[in-house]
């Protein structure tokens, strides 16, 4: 598979709004509609080293599971291994980080219905182009923790790149606020896709949001708030936001709490998809949901990540008002 292939396998998308191709690839029998593109990827092309420019099977499940756990899980495991404090491990001891963090993830894949790889398919590294970059073609270089942390770093912001090229089909540099709201609500559960997608839908008749672009800094500046969400939690909470928080106290917290800087044209967005009451408030409980659903793959938001903390603090304060 391409780069872009690979970021749709993992990320939720909804087709560009200024694309007639709804889908990529196509049935025998079928027309070809043509392809989505995300444009070329330098990032990937680094440990492309047969230059075909594509992504393995045992690559795919490489990554994912790289996108898919915690940076803090992946720092707390490879410090478990570094025995001797000396901040390196090797490629034996990488594959026992990596094989915990497959089994830590192995119950959000099947909640999720995804495909389940084998054990074979998860040890299979002998054509592994990542591992090479990593450890060397002969497997004995030694990996720096330092450089691996950067190394996802690097990757989730591909990934996220990949994605706002995904929507930037026109390759401009920014997308339609409608397009912003899709990336938004993408994840969101089938109990309330419709509603969601109405709303975004909604944002293309509005006449506020007509030549609102969002560029790829604000696309940048959302993701690391959805990272932020605990926080924007509980300074939610701080502030009695709980039952509502006002465009105000969302940016006052996204900046001051979270270390986010948001432009009123993004904030506008978020505010008309997530105000559901049309009182200029956002429904807290419903964007942290959906932000959840994108973040833990598979996992109900209700009992686990930000919404199990945001439920605690609504009991709490139903109880205080009482």
């Amino acid at each position: 598979m391409s780069p872009g292939d690979l970021m749709r396998a993992i990320i939720p998308v909804l087709p560009p709004s200024e694309s007639t191709t709804v889908r990529s690839g196509y049935l025998v029998g079928e027309r070809n509609p043509g392809e989505l593109e995300c444009g070329p990827s330098e990032f990937f092309s680094m440990f492309d080293m047969d230059n075909d420019g594509k992504i393995s099977f045992e690559e795919y499940n490489f990554i994912r599971t790289l996108i898919t756990t915690s940076l803090e899980s992946f720092v707390a495991t490879f410090k478990m291994f570094d025995r001797n404090g000396d901040g390196i491990i090797d490629l034996a001891e990488f594959k026992k980080v990596m094989q915990l963090m497959r089994e830590k993830n192995k119950e959000k894949i099947v909640r999720s219905g995804s495909y389940l790889p084998t054990r074979r398919s998860l040890d299979s590294s002998e054509n592994n182009k990542l591992l090479k970059y990593l450890f060397g073609s002969d497997g004995k270089r030694v990996l720096q923790y330092q450089d691996f942390i950067q190394f996802l770093e690097e990757l989730h912001n591909e990934i996220l790149r990949l994605e706002f090229a995904h929507y930037d089909c026109k390759q401009l540099g920014s997308i339609p606020a409608q397009d912003f709201g899709s990336s938004i609500i993408a994840s969101a559960s089938m109990s309330y896709i419709r509603r969601y997608l109405t709303r975004v839908d909604a944002l293309a008749e509005e006449p506020m949001f007509k030549n609102v672009r969002i560029s790829f800094e604000d696309f940048n500046q959302f993701s690391k708030l959805r990272k932020q969400r605990k926080l924007l939690a509980l300074s939610a909470y701080a502030v009695n936001g709980i039952h509502g928080l006002s465009k105000e106290d969302f940016q006052w917290a996204a900046s001051k709490v979270c270390q986010v800087e948001l432009s009123d044209a993004a904030v506008d967005v978020i505010f008309f998809i997530f105000d559901k009451n049309g009182d200029g408030k956002l429904s807290l409980a419903e964007f942290l949901g959906v932000q959840d659903l994108r973040e833990i793959t598979g996992v109900d938001p209700l009992q686990t990540g930000v919404m199990h903390i945001f439920r605690c603090m609504w009991n709490c304060a139903k109880e205080n008002c009482g």
